[in-house]
């Protein structure tokens, strides 16, 4: 009997090692996490800023302006810039108004 006790009253040791299992491997099938705007975002290894962005679901790239670790990546370079594990972009989009 003291053996089903522990068992049961101590149910979080069985998925404390498949919690550590399951981040272990969605790292590895990810591939890499950047920063987006402060947030973290899993994307795969050596994405580029453009399939960042498509994976982010950005709609329209009219008005978008991206920045990759405090440096502007030009439109035309995003398609081939590729990003690292933990890069930090920042993703403005301008907008009219008064």
């Amino acid at each position: 009997m003291p053996a089903q006790e522990k068992v049961t009253d101590a149910p979080h040791l069985l998925f404390s090692p498949l919690k550590y299992l399951f981040l272990i491997l969605s790292f590895l099938i990810c591939g890499m996490i950047v920063s987006v705007n402060n947030q973290q975002q899993d994307l795969p290894e050596h994405a580029t800023v453009l399939q960042a962005l498509q994976s982010m679901q950005v709609q329209s790239f009219n008005g978008v302006a991206v920045a990759v670790n405090n440096t502007i990546v030009k439109k035309e370079n995003w398609s081939t810039h590729s990003l690292q594990p933990n890069d930090s972009l920042v993703l403005i989009r301008a907008s009219q108004g008064g």
